[in-house]
């Protein structure tokens, strides 16, 4: 069987890291060819094509992906580029194909297409049946601050509509088929299937060399991982708030903020907001409990979570624990909010976590005190989560999807 994998987002961190693990374990059984398509200039600046090409991976350009960049270069603002477009429209224009179209001819030359990341692009009709991973919809609530503008969310509903009308739905948590099924009343459950996944950590502790170092900078305390975007459902303030109380008399752990303009949240923590005047004049970090790296590598990733005293998740919504389960596989106490897809990764894989009401900022605070002085209960929850990371193996997320690879093809023979 020819299988087509199309990632056109390559999105930072989880979405790269999803792909990642399960294309090198897929690939593992040399079952079927494999060829994965993707904007090969991004998956080289996040160092991922070398990892794809060592496994022997066939990777190949998306020549519109391409030639978008060459038009609309990364670092350029949104203005410039619309005045481009514009001067493009009055004049010739440059791009010879859509991703649509390009991806439409590849699909006639396989017998399955895969596509990963199913977010920001229109429905494709392809030549072959296709399968999608739906990671979560938080597209469908409104948080406080909208995610989307109005017509980038109108255009969300209907592009994600129109991809699970005719295609084979994969999600990591049964939270998510039920989320999924709630929202899309049209399709049937047996037609979407569960694939519980493992850590995403590519380097399973073993990092390069050269940022072995990176956590000892904060190292002088004990530190808490806290990886985040700035989204309202990721709850950053009850963070903030119990930080606070907690270092209130004086700073007896810090909270490191990993991720896109995580740099805006260095300061010390305080009831009303982090205040950043604090990080005007940094000379060392002795009056500062709040630190934001920013969006790091995957290497360095690894490397701060490993020497954490604990990683904290307190999000409204996710499509599962993905930084805990990095955690719990390294030996690293998680303190997480109590929703149900995190609930999942404990009653029904065995994993332990510190719990907490993502609502109420005492019950965050109770559930970081427990894990800074109950130590008894802290190594048991690392022992016991430690083993149960070792029954979940990427190696059978594999076989699942190429299980469900299978049967998807065989459905529309």
């Amino acid at each position: 069987m020819k299988i087509a994998i199309f990632d056109h987002q390559l999105n930072f961190g989880g979405g790269t890291r999803f792909i990642t693990n399960l294309l090198i374990n897929i690939n593992k059984f040399n079952k079927h060819e494999i060829t994965f398509y993707c904007d090969k200039e991004k998956a080289n600046s996040l160092k991922i094509l070398e990892i794809f090409e060592s496994q022997g991976i066939n990777v190949i350009q998306l020549e519109s992906l391409k030639t978008q960049s060459i038009i609309y270069p990364k670092n350029l603002t949104g203005r410039i580029i619309r005045k481009i477009k514009n001067r493009i429209v009055k004049t010739k224009p440059l791009i010879k194909i859509s991703l649509t179209d390009e991806i439409i001819n590849i699909s006639e030359n396989f017998d399955l297409c895969y596509f990963p990341w199913p977010y920001g692009i229109q429905n494709i009709k392809t030549h072959c049946p296709k399968i999608a991973t739906f990671h979560d919809f938080n597209f469908k609530y409104f948080w406080g601050v909208p995610i989307y503008d109005v017509v980038s969310l109108k255009k969300m509903n209907e592009n994600i509509s129109g991809w699970l009308n005719d295609s084979s739905a994969v999600v990591s948590t049964n939270f998510m088929k039920s989320e999924l099924l709630k929202f899309y009343k049209n399709v049937k459950p047996e037609s979407v299937d569960v694939v519980h996944l493992p850590s995403l950590n590519i380097f399973d502790g073993k990092n390069n060399s050269q940022d072995q170092d990176f956590y000892k900078k904060y190292a002088d305390l004990p530190y808490i991982v806290c990886p985040v975007h700035l989204c309202s459902h990721k709850n950053i303030n009850i963070i903030i708030t119990s930080a606070s109380i907690i270092n209130k008399d004086k700073i007896r752990v810090r909270f490191i903020f990993t991720g896109k303009n995580t740099e805006l949240l260095t300061g010390k923590c305080e009831y009303l907001g982090i205040n950043t005047s604090y990080s005007e004049n940094i000379v060392n970090f002795e009056n500062i409990d709040s630190i934001g790296v920013g969006y790091i590598s995957d290497s360095e990733m690894d490397n701060i979570l490993k020497n954490s005293f604990a990683v904290l998740n307190a999000s409204y919504y996710e499509a599962g624990n993905g930084v805990g389960l990095d955690a719990w596989s390294l030996g690293v106490p998680v303190i997480q909010s109590n929703i149900e897809e995190h609930e999942e990764h404990l009653h029904l894989q065995g994993f332990k976590a510190f719990t907490f009401d993502p609502k109420k900022h005492e019950s965050l605070v109770n559930a970081i005190e427990n894990c800074l002085n109950n130590s008894e209960l802290r190594i048991k929850n690392i022992n016991d989560s430690k083993k149960a990371a070792k029954n979940l193996k990427w190696e059978n997320a594999a076989i699942k999807y190429l299980s469900i690879f299978e049967k998807t093809v065989k459905q529309h023979d």
